[in-house]
């Protein structure tokens, strides 16, 4: 059984805007009935509402004006499914320099200092909840990413932050045993434009216990008392700055390279306590 989305306003204009760029506007099975303003207008720039929640009176006018909409679309064939393309992301770690950092890919950048940047990713992200096992996860069928949904309620050093994604593997967490430490480019992915999350830039699917993570890449920056650093994404300021002391652990791993062939085990997931 598919996942009822809730859609907020910006959300929705989001969605517009990209479709107006040549992106398919998708709203199947998107709860719009808290959306602000929302008019007949409005729909007319979308591809489907097949199985969406919209207020009776609206529904009434797409019914009357966009019939089709309200269908079940066809299903695609083999080569419009081809022609999805996943968003891959660098997996494997480097030595960066703060210049490095500030040059990669698939982020807009606000502002630059000595440290790393601020800023927020462009990624059109089409994340899942899902409780595997009774464990929760992300799954971005964007980047084919799965990211443990919260993680460590404590910081830590990054040595530790490495020991701790062990003893996540040895418990196996959601089944699997290849959980990592996310490359700066995986971790920056998460990066919002504004604070969705409460005071966090990063998406309300995800813990907001969270307000930094390490990464596994390391900065080529050494301090004063010989101490390295390594690259740290923070949802509380919207950035990504080198770090030597402390942050929290969000483990991550590669749906798409490892579980091609696999479907994964879904739960019903039931809304717990706001976190």
């Amino acid at each position: 059984m598919r996942e009822m989305r809730k859609i907020t306003t910006s959300e929705l204009r989001k969605i517009v805007e990209e479709h107006k760029k040549g992106e398919k506007a998708n709203l199947s099975h998107a709860d719009l009935r808290r959306v602000i303003g929302l008019n007949i207008e409005f729909l007319s720039s979308v591809t489907t509402l097949y199985k969406a929640k919209l207020d009776p009176e609206l529904k009434k006018q797409v019914r009357k004006k966009y019939p089709h909409l309200l269908e079940e679309p066809e299903e695609e064939d083999e080569e419009e499914l081809s022609k999805r393309k996943i968003i891959t992301l660098r997996s494997s770690y480097k030595t960066l320099s703060v210049s490095e950092a500030q040059s990669m890919a698939n982020v807009t950048i606000r502002e630059k200092d000595d440290w790393g940047f601020y800023g927020h990713s462009t990624i059109n992200h089409d994340y899942n909840l899902k409780t595997i096992g009774g464990d929760n996860v992300v799954v971005d069928n964007a980047t084919g990413l799965m990211w443990y949904q919260s993680s460590s309620d404590d910081d830590m050093g990054w040595d530790d932050a490495k020991e701790r994604v062990e003893d996540f593997n040895s418990v196996g967490y959601a089944g699997y045993q290849d959980w990592r430490l996310p490359t700066v480019e995986e971790a920056a992915s998460l990066l919002e434009s504004s604070r969705t999350n409460g005071d966090l830039f990063i998406d309300p699917v995800f813990s907001k216990k969270q307000e930094w993570i390490w990464t596994g890449d390391k900065s080529d920056y050494v301090f004063e008392d010989g101490s390295g650093a390594a690259w740290c994404v923070w949802f509380l300021y919207g950035s990504v700055y080198l770090r030597y002391d402390r942050c929290y652990v969000r483990p991550v791993r590669s749906v798409l390279s490892n579980d091609s062939d696999e479907e994964l085990e879904e739960e019903d997931y039931e809304e717990e306590e706001k976190l």
